[in-house]
């Protein structure tokens, strides 16, 4: 009798086991870059809205705009804004940037374009940028 209730709870607790095994492996084979990321952010400087997507073939897509809130200064080192792209680890990368140094009529810039990172997508961060 001892044996049959021993083995009836060993099995017990090995298929309660299982059970829990399931979910957390089946959660481990979905990869945490397939979804998007979007961020939003204002500062005196910049504001602006980013949504980074990964494709299918590798690259990411990226929309949203940023804007340079600071005036144009003539023969000023005037600083330009854009989006830091983080990536795993260290790595980043830096969307197309709004200069009014450059762009006197728009300190806007629209984001549509794709690009390969070099590892998965993190986060973002609105930035100052020197060119």
């Amino acid at each position: 009798m001892k044996n049959i209730l021993r083995s009836t709870a060993l099995a017990g607790v090995t298929g309660a086991l299982m059970l829990l095994a399931v979910p957390v492996s089946h959660a481990a084979a979905t990869p945490q870059s397939a979804s998007c990321v979007s961020v939003s952010d204002a500062k005196s400087w910049g504001d602006g809205q980013i949504t980074v997507c990964p494709q299918s073939d590798g690259t990411a897509h990226v929309t949203g705009y940023v804007e340079n809130l600071q005036p144009w200064k003539p023969w000023d080192e005037d600083p330009c804004v854009a989006w830091m792209i983080n990536l795993t680890g260290s790595d980043y990368s830096f969307t197309p940037d709004a200069c009014p140094v450059y762009n006197q009529t728009s300190n806007k810039v629209t984001l549509n374009y794709s690009f390969k990172p070099t590892s998965p997508v993190t986060g973002a961060t609105l930035a100052t940028v020197y060119v």
